[in-house]
C-alpha cells in the first residue's frame, strides 16, 4: 500500500494506525491530533506490525504521541517530528528502525525525543533533535517520572552518525551500559545543554526500579562525542540515579 502527497489527521485518537504487510508513505503530512476531553492516548501515527518506509514524512501538532512502533521495520528518510505534548518518537521491543536525514528533524516534544527500549536495532544518521520539554509521566509501575531527554536507548543496539541533541530540559543522550555497542556506533554525535542540563551520560540500567546510574564500564565509549555548553560540567559531576524509561511503549 502507498499514500502520496496526502494529508491525514485533524481529529481526536490516531492520525494514521497500521499493521499492514508493507506501508510506503510519500510526502504525507499527518497533523493535528488531538487527545481531546477522553483522556487516552493519542497518536501521530501508531505502527502496530509490518514493514513501513517514508520519504518527507511530517508529523506536527499532536496532543499525545508523535510516531509508536510496537513491532516490524521502518526506513523513514528525511522524517520530521514537531510539537507533540509527550514521547515524539517511541521504538518498541524488536523493532529495526532507520531515521535518516539530510532533513531529519525531532523538534518540541516532551519527555523525550526519541525513546527506544529492547530495540533490535535503531539507526539514527543527519538527525537534529531539537527542544524537548521536562514533563511528568507514569510510564510502568514507579510513581510518575519527569524528565526531559533528547535520546533514550535502553537495551537496544543502535547507530548514531552525525546526530546532534540541543535545548534537552534534562539530559541530550542516555545509553544503556548493558546494550551490545562500541564507540564506532557514535560517530560525529553532538549534544548541547544550558543550566544544569546533561550532555551525554552512558547508565547501568536497574529495569526494576526504573533507574540508570552512571557507568564506567566502557571507556572511550563517547570518545566521537562532543559536548557543549554545561554539559562539559555537569557530564563529568553528575551523580546518583537517573529515572529512564524502561517500557517499549506507551502505557
Amino acid at each position: 500500500m502507498t499514500l502520496s502527497n496526502s494529508v491525514i489527521g485533524r481529529g481526536l485518537g490516531i492520525g494514521l494506525a497500521t499493521r499492514a504487510r508493507t506501508l510506503a508513505l510519500e510526502d504525507t503530512s499527518v497533523e493535528d491530533v488531538w487527545t481531546g476531553i477522553r483522556g487516552w492516548p493519542s497518536y501521530g501515527v501508531f505502527v502496530e506490525a509490518g514493514a513501513v518506509t517514508s520519504s518527507g514524512l511530517s508529523i506536527a501538532r499532536c496532543d499525545g504521541y508523535g510516531l509508536v512502533q510496537s513491532a516490524g521495520e521502518a526506513t523513514h528518510a528525511a522524517p520530521t517530528v514537531t510539537t507533540t505534548g509527550d514521547v515524539g518518537v517511541w521504538l518498541g521491543e524488536g523493532v529495526t528502525a532507520t531515521l535518516a536525514g539530510p532533513g531529519a528533524r525531532i523538534e518540541d516534544t516532551a519527555f523525550a525525543a526519541i525513546a527506544a527500549v529492547d530495540a533490535s536495532r535503531v539507526t539514527l544518521r543527519e538527525l537534529d533533535v531539537v527542544s524537548v520539554r521536562s514533563v511528568r509521566r507514569t510510564v510502568l509501575v514507579r510513581g510518575g517520572i519527569e524528565i526531559g531527554d533528547g535520546i533514550e536507548l535502553i537495551g537496544s543496539a543502535f547507530s548514531l552518525t552525525n546526530v546532534s541533541v540541543t535545548g534537552a530540559a534534562r539530559l541530550g543522550l542516555l545509553v544503556d551500559a548493558g546494550a551490545s555497542f562500541t564507540a564506532t556506533d557514535l560517530r560525529g554525535v553532538t549534544v548541547t545543554s544550558e543550566g544544569a542540563g546533561l550532555g551525554a551520560i552512558l547508565g547501568s540500567v536497574d529495569r526494576v526500579a526504573e533507574e540508570a546510574s552512571p557507568s564506567t564500564a566502557t571507556p572511550g565509549w563517547d570518545a566521537d562525542v562532543t559536548r557543549v555548553g554545561a554539559a562539559v560540567a555537569t557530564d563529568p559531576a553528575v551523580a546518583g540515579k537517573l529515572a529512564a524509561i524502561e517500557a517499549p511503549g506507551p502505557p
